[in-house]
């Protein structure tokens, strides 16, 4: 008796042929979306590269330093405790008889330092005692050997005494601090005595 195969072997050719073909499905997909995954990852890739990263800009800003700290301070009062300037108000010399007196506020235009007359309301800041100063009126002053432009606006030790020349060599320097609150210094140039003084001097603004 022979058997017949002939029927049983199509539907498994068919089974067969039918797995291969999902096979095959399957394949495409997998390499479909291995292929997107690695096109959005190049992707993904590519513009994190090329993307600018973004900066940050810090700015310092340096305080100014303290104008009261470090260096050299002068803390010395002058006789107001007023501002210190060194703008000339008036500038030139003065001669000194014995007894004469002169007013250091004198305006520019009178280079006599009004030592032969005072106008009502002037008031004479020094005078010429043969061998030093008198001080008049509220003027207040002292004697150094040296000085510049800014010592006296920036000098204590004001007083009212007698300023005794009578030692002094000449180039000693005066400080005063005037009746109308100017500070002016003057520069002995001449010590006669009794017969008179001379000094360059400069009154301060």
């Amino acid at each position: 008796m022979s058997e017949d195969f002939s029927r049983g072997d199509r539907p498994q050719k068919r089974a067969f042929k039918i797995d291969q073909g999902i096979a095959a499905v399957a394949a495409a997909v997998i390499l479909a979306v291995g292929g997107f995954a690695g096109a959005v990852i190049g992707r993904s890739t590519s513009r994190n590269a090329s993307s600018p990263q973004p900066t940050v800009t810090v700015t310092v800003t340096a305080s100014a330093p303290d104008a009261t700290s470090g260096g050299n301070t002068n803390n010395s009062a002058s006789p107001s405790g007023s501002q210190a300037s060194s703008k000339v108000f008036h500038a030139g010399p003065l001669n000194l008889a014995l007894n004469a007196a002169a007013d250091l506020d004198t305006p520019p235009n009178d280079p006599t330092w009004r030592v032969t007359s005072l106008p009502q309301g002037a008031v004479a800041d020094i005078s010429w005692q043969g061998g030093g100063l008198f001080l008049q009126g509220s003027a207040q002053g002292f004697v150094t050997a040296k000085a510049d432009n800014s010592t006296c606006q920036s000098s204590s030790g004001y007083g009212t005494n007698f300023l005794d020349l009578q030692s002094r060599p000449i180039g000693t320097f005066v400080c005063i601090y005037t009746n109308e609150k100017r500070y002016a210094l003057l520069k002995m140039t001449k010590d006669s005595g009794n017969d008179g003084v001379s000094f360059a001097v400069i009154t301060f603004k």
